[in-house]
């Protein structure tokens, strides 16, 4: 009995699962082999279809409809109330409301009863923390830059002002005042063909061939260079002044090429300029030494050459030099010269003339004046 119960049972399971193995059942409970059954197709439940068609861009479609939301939602938080209007009714007393005011700073007014029991919003106080050096936001400032070039700066919800590109400049601009130097077609050593710039940047014709001058001014925009070419030859020479300014040591062994040359500003401001040696046309590179003087008065005593204000530095910054030999006033030794005022700057070889070896001290070195603040 109990070998025929497992018979049924086994028999009753192919039956059931006869129309996924494709074997029939038969009246006795017998299988045998019957034509396959496809199954239905069920149908489906689900969404409606979207418009589009597809079902993925109208998800999409609905989040970013959510995110827009929210961010409408979020800038209207952000944006909050105005400020109150000093005068205006409020009604609740003694409420303290802060604003912003000039620079990024804020003040506050205070909702105030008055003898009728009604509340009125004070004046704002005194506006406090504003960032230091900073702007009204949306200010805007026109300033010239460049070479005759303008340039638009607005203020920031940060309040500090941007700093767009020049605009305006003509081509082939120069900085006012400079002096550009070339010694093509000059027979005499020492001399150069010389065009200034004029007051629209644009460069004046070249002249004719001159010793180059020993008196330049400073540039008027921040990031522009004044130049000059100063030559040193064997014949003009002064003790080697070395150690650093004020008070130097002055040599008594060591007589070295040197020229003064006068810096002016003619500006209505102060100017902080970085002074530094290099290539002149036709020279070749050798070691050079600076020192700056308060006035336009070159030093003839030792007690004077010791009155240096900056250098005397032997030492270079090559990215403006272009090259490790020549001096450089910069940095912690950039020279400050006030609104009309004149520095001496003494440019020197850093070696004594040596004849068999004429190149290491003598010949032409250029000067640079570069305009690093105005104040």
């Amino acid at each position: 009995m109990g070998r025929l119960g497992s018979g049924l049972m086994a028999t009753a399971i192919v039956c059931v699962l006869g129309t996924v193995t494709f074997a029939g059942c038969t009246a006795d409970g017998t299988t045998g082999d019957v034509a396959a059954i496809e199954p239905e197709e069920t149908p489906s439940v689900g969404l409606p279809p979207s418009s589009s068609g597809d079902d993925d861009d109208d998800e999409t479609e609905r989040d970013a409809g959510v995110k827009k939301d929210a961010g409408k939602t979020d800038a209207g938080k952000d944006a909050g109330p105005p400020p109150p209007t000093p005068g205006d009714a409020c009604t609740d007393i003694d409420k303290i409301v802060e604003a912003k005011c000039g620079a990024c700073g804020k003040h506050s007014t205070v909702c105030l009863a008055g003898a009728d029991g009604q509340g009125a919003w004070s004046d704002y106080g005194t506006c406090t923390g504003e960032t230091v050096g900073g702007c009204i936001p949306g200010d805007t400032v026109t300033e010239a830059c460049g070479n005759c070039g303008t340039r638009v700066r607005v203020c920031s919800q940060f309040c500090a002002l941007s700093t767009p590109v020049c605009s305006g400049q003509p081509a082939d601009s120069c900085p006012p005042g400079t002096i550009d130097f070339t010694a093509a077609g000059c027979a005499t050593v020492g001399e150069y063909r010389a065009r200034t710039c004029k007051a629209d940047c644009s460069h004046n014709p070249f002249s004719a061939c001159a010793p180059p001058p020993t008196t330049i001014n400073v540039a008027p925009t921040v990031g522009s260079i004044s130049s000059t070419i100063a030559v040193l030859t064997s014949t003009k020479t002064l003790p080697k002044l070395t150690g650093t300014c004020p008070n130097p040591t002055v040599s008594t062994t060591i007589n070295t090429p040197y020229q003064y040359i006068q810096v002016n500003n003619t500006l209505a401001q102060t100017v902080t300029v970085s002074i530094y040696n290099g290539l002149a046309p036709g020279g070749v590179a050798f070691a050079t030494t600076l020192a700056s003087y308060v006035g336009a008065v070159a030093p003839t005593t030792e007690a004077a050459r010791k009155a240096c204000d900056k250098g005397t530095n032997s030492l270079g910054t090559t990215s403006l030099t272009g090259d490790s030999k020549y001096a450089s006033l910069d940095g912690t030794r950039k020279v400050t010269i006030p609104a009309g005022g004149t520095i001496t700057v003494f440019v020197a070889a850093r070696n004594a003339y040596d004849a068999t070896k004429p190149a290491d001290s003598t010949g032409p070195i250029k000067l640079n004046v570069k305009t690093e603040t105005l104040e």
